[in-house]
């Protein structure tokens, strides 16, 4: 039985461009035949390597959280310090939302907002769904096991988290409308000193 043909390109490259291209167009915005352009393959060496649209979008969102969110969200149990943990994070988000090599903002953000569409299929949209509140989810199971003292008084882990992830929203806005990391990186200077001036630690 004769063997199918080696796969004659770097699958790892080529999930990056395709990345850059749902970030950039979003999943609606994007077709096959703008994946195939964009990579240089056919429909079917581009099928045999990731499968259909939908399953090529899982791999690219899949992608993403473990290149930009979940290297920031490791730090928060790194670091002892929540509130120098948050800090990190926000850093990490606003190098991730602002590098040169890869599209401006979110990929999530950019794609969230269609998720519910009647053309986005059940596995992207709940994907989506879950990947969007993965970095909340993370920062709020953070801050429930942070020592009294270091949250701010009158505040709730629940309340700190849905902050956070305002503070994230928009600043992966601001990202996708050209805003700078050096614009950026002030905001959580910020955002933070509030945190800080009014611990109770």
């Amino acid at each position: 039985m004769m063997r199918g043909r080696p796969l004659s390109f770097d699958k790892d490259k080529t999930l990056e461009t395709i990345l850059n291209v749902f970030w950039d167009f979003g999943y609606v915005g994007t077709s096959y035949t703008d994946l195939c352009k964009a990579t240089g393959l056919t429909k079917p060496s581009l099928y045999a390597a990731f499968g259909n649209k939908e399953e090529t979008f899982l791999a690219a969102l899949e992608r993403y959280l473990d290149r930009f969110v979940r290297p920031g969200e490791a730090v928060l149990e790194i670091e002892p310090d929540p509130r120098q943990a948050v800090r990190k994070l926000l850093a990490a988000t606003v190098f991730g939302l602002t590098s040169p090599d890869t599209p401006p903002g979110c990929m999530i953000a950019a794609n969230i907002s269609c998720a519910n569409a009647p053309d986005v299929p059940k596995r992207v949209s709940d994907a989506l769904h879950s990947a969007v509140k993965e970095t909340p989810e993370a920062i709020h199971q953070r801050l429930m096991i942070a020592e009294p003292q270091f949250l701010p008084p009158d505040s709730t882990p629940n309340s700190l988290a849905f902050y956070f992830e305002v503070i994230i929203s928009g600043l992966s806005s601001l990202a996708r409308q050209g805003a700078s990391q050096a614009e950026l990186l002030p905001i959580i200077d910020r955002v933070m000193q509030g945190w800080e001036e009014n611990s109770r630690s």
